[in-house]
């Protein structure tokens, strides 16, 4: 019998202030999120949100904060012009128990920022004597206190005395401790604290704070928030790493020539989906030229799919690509810890929605999914409890699951979920719009 899959951890929760449209936001995750909203409501800042914290996990803040044009291009302003301090945090539930963190900056003029605060805290669902809960505040451990358990446990536990004793020294050591300084911009985003976990606090398995805080870095780093642009993907592309596809899908010629030479897992949904979404198309086939790979579609001619037609992606259409790149991301083995796609319904026939409703949630099972859209056809075919309903008050973006009167109309069959976002549009619990 073959052995349960290790449990991977699960985003729970994200918040942002003062953040582009976003004064406060907290979204909360489920295997599927679904953001409903009108354009400009700020969909895609709330999905920027799950890019930056992944580009922290991956390159750091400074390289998060570049990538998105520097600090005054992410900062909220007042209405006076004031630059206005971003803050970012999550919480992640894995099997130990739960990690929240939390960073602030602060901002001097349009340039010049540094961090703030930068906070960690694990609590773990299985205790180990004192130690239910380590709390780091920009890099210094705060809670336990230390000292008084290595006084406590050290005729009883020596290898918590040990560690304790390990962490102790270290806080001596800012250089090996401390997250940020007050001269650096840089966050090194839970790496600085993996000195203290060279044993396991009390020889208890669970409590391994290095391997944790190191595991939920690689996890948050693996999120992948998906921009596709089909005139970027109709020429060869150069070889590239084939895992994971990246966000822009630059490597999409690389992935697939990997998953279509290996016979990947998921080969044969990928190629039913798309036959299923475009009709008439039947496989697909990599092929090198010199240090480029074409990506060609073989599609059905009057004499059969034996004697197809290979065409490469240059005489696609834009949805074509667009779907066979959403696809390829979607059906990715190993699966990214989470999926981001904006408005995947541009230039989708409505025909090929419910097959992309479809892998969605299927893919929803191996890894999160979330999707921003306002697409009255795709919100028809997702679950209602799986909505947030994204809308913007007052110059700022509002988020929370779907109106309780909403919800009930959905589920008494009065009125499907677009039929709504379409009328009225769908409203957060707890907004004033929500409550006319």
């Amino acid at each position: 019998m073959a052995a349960e899959p290790e449990p991977r951890p699960f985003i729970t929760k994200v918040w942002a202030k003062n953040f582009r449209s976003i004064e406060y936001a907290e979204l909360e995750l489920d295997p599927l999120t679904v953001l409903v909203g009108p354009n400009a409501s700020g969909k895609s800042n709330l999905l920027d949100v799950l890019g930056f914290i992944a580009d922290i996990a991956r390159d750091g803040l400074e390289m998060a904060i570049t990538r998105r044009g520097g600090i005054d291009s992410i900062g909220r302003r007042s209405p006076r012009g004031k630059a206005l301090a971003p803050e970012f945090g999550f919480q992640v539930e894995f099997r130990e128990g739960t990690l929240v963190y939390s960073v602030s900056l602060t901002t001097r003029g349009r340039v010049e920022y540094r961090v703030k605060r930068e906070y960690a805290r694990l609590e773990f669902k299985r205790p180990y004597k004192y130690l239910r809960e380590i709390e780091f505040v920009n890099g210094h451990l705060t809670k336990p206190n230390l000292s008084r358990i290595a006084r406590k446990e050290e005729s009883a536990q020596p290898n918590l005395a040990r560690a304790a004793s390990q962490i102790i020294e270290a806080e001596t050591r800012p250089h090996d401790l401390n997250l940020i300084s007050e001269k650096s911009v840089e966050s090194r985003f839970l790496t600085a604290y993996l000195d203290i976990a060279t044993e396991s606090i009390g020889n208890n398995p669970y409590l391994n704070i290095g391997f944790v805080l190191e595991t939920i870095r690689i996890f948050l780093g693996y999120i992948g928030i998906y921009h596709i642009f089909p005139n970027s993907l109709r020429d060869p592309q150069k070889v590239a790493d084939s895992h994971p596809l990246t966000v822009g899908g630059e490597n999409l010629a690389s992935t697939l020539r990997d998953i279509t030479q290996n016979e990947a897992r998921f080969l044969p949904e990928l190629k039913e989906a798309l036959e299923v979404a475009v009709p008439g198309v039947c496989d697909i086939r990599v092929k090198t030229a010199g240090s480029y790979y074409v990506v060609e579609l073989k599609h059905k001619t009057g004499r059969g799919a034996e004697t197809g037609l290979w065409l490469d992606l240059s005489h696609e259409s834009d949805g074509t690509i667009r779907l066979l790149a959403m696809l390829t991301a979607l059906f990715q083995d190993p699966a990214p810890s989470l999926i981001g796609l904006e408005e995947p319904e541009l230039a989708i026939h409505p025909g090929a929605m419910a097959v992309l409703a479809d892998v969605m949630k299927e893919a929803s099972l191996r890894g999160q999914v979330v999707v921003a859209t306002h697409s009255p056809d795709l919100i028809n075919l997702l679950p209602i409890e799986s909505i947030r309903a994204v809308t913007a008050e007052d110059g700022s973006t509002r988020v929370g699951r779907v109106v309780e009167h909403q919800v009930r109309a959905v589920k008494d069959k009065l009125f499907l979920p677009g039929e709504l976002h379409s009328m009225e549009g769908l409203y957060p619990a707890g907004t004033g719009a929500s409550n006319e």
